[in-house]
Parts: C-alpha cells; sequence; structure tokens
C-alpha cells in the first residue's frame, strides 16, 4: 500500500515551506543527456532540502527493493550540483553528489529488513552553494517484491 506524497523544502534556518507552482515535486517525462524516463522532478530552495516522502505498508515477501535513477536534467549544465539522498524512517541509506547532465545512474535500494512493516520513503535533494538550475530527476522509481 503506497499512500499519497508529501513535499516540503526544509530551509538551512530550520523552517519548513510546502514549495508550489513549478518548483513542488511533479511527475514528469526528463531528459538527461538525450535519454528520457517518467519519474520526480525535484528542485531544492536556494539554501536546503527538497524532501518528498511516502508512507509504504511493504508486503511480507522474500525480498524488497527501491530501484530509481538519479539524473541532472537536461538545461541544469549551469548548476553548481546538488546531493541526491533516500531516506527510510529518517535515516540516511543512499547520499550521493552530481552536477551537470550527464545522464542517468541506477541506484537500488534493499527494502527486505523492512518487510511486512509500513515504512516512510523520503527522496531528499540539497542544494549546492546556490539552486539555480538544479533541476533534479528521479527517473522510473519504483518499488518491487518477489
Amino acid at each position: 500500500t503506497v499512500y499519497p506524497g508529501m513535499a516540503a523544502w526544509l530551509m538551512d534556518s530550520g523552517e519548513s515551506i510546502a514549495p508550489t507552482g513549478d518548483l513542488a515535486p511533479q511527475q514528469q517525462v526528463a531528459e538527461s543527456n538525450y535519454e528520457l524516463r517518467n519519474g520526480i522532478f525535484q528542485h531544492p530552495p536556494q539554501t536546503g532540502t527538497s524532501q518528498y516522502s511516502w508512507l509504504i505498508t511493504l508486503p511480507e515477501t522474500d525480498s524488497a527493493h527501491f530501484d530509481t535513477a538519479i539524473a541532472m536534467k537536461t538545461g541544469s549544465g549551469m548548476s553548481d550540483g546538488v546531493t541526491f539522498r533516500i531516506l527510510i524512517n529518517g535515516q540516511e541509506v543512499f547520499s550521493q553528489a552530481k552536477a551537470g547532465a550527464g545522464g542517468y545512474e541506477d541506484v537500488s535500494i534493499d527494502l527486505s529488513d523492512y518487510r511486512g512493516q509500513t515504512i516512510i520513503l523520503t527522496l531528499c535533494v540539497d542544494s549546492g552553494a546556490g539552486s539555480a538550475y538544479d533541476y533534479a530527476f528521479w527517473g522510473d522509481p519504483l518499488i518491487y517484491t518477489r
């Protein structure tokens, strides 16, 4: 079971703001290095983090994984880069810095330790020195079980 996502910008000052308009996380098709994928566009605030979270109940199965691909969308060549992070119940399980539209990089997170549990899966994008051209994209996000 996947419940509707919740978006927030967490500012370095500690303030939390709901992003709106074109800067809110949104489902779309995006290009990076001439490759199109479906996924989630996420733009961080000037200083701070963009977060998008889901409450998910995982079934009792042999294995469970969250797969996605991280990329900077075409047009982000002037970005100083972002850091993509994945949190499970508030604990960081993945972190990687990325700059420029160099194409998609696959990421797989093992969720087997959480089988039969309800978790909060959070996708985070942190800005670098600034957020200009920080067109971060999570391609083809998918939870699968076996």
